[in-house]
């Protein structure tokens, strides 16, 4: 399998975690899988851990977020490429 820097997976990991759908969002073990699918062989755990260092919720978390939001406004998610600065 191939490398990759700590880097590059995180920007992977926030990648997928913008484009998935908040109905059914990734969880560290899909991820997993698909890291392996473009050669990169990562434990869940060190998916897990990217994660949280991104800050990003678990995917149960964000389920229930997204969810939540969807029934006030259709603003949500917000455009993640805009964090306010």
């Amino acid at each position: 399998g191939g490398s990759a820097s700590g880097t590059s997976i995180k920007a992977q990991i926030s990648e997928w975690i913008k484009k998935e759908n908040s109905e059914k969002p990734f969880s560290d073990q899909i991820m997993a899988n698909k890291f392996s699918e473009i050669g990169i062989v990562i434990a869940r755990r060190t998916v897990a851990k990217y994660r949280e260092a991104l800050k990003i919720p678990s995917a149960s978390i964000r389920k229930k977020r997204w969810g939540e939001r969807n029934e006030f406004t259709n603003h949500w998610p917000p455009n993640l490429h805009n964090n306010g600065y």
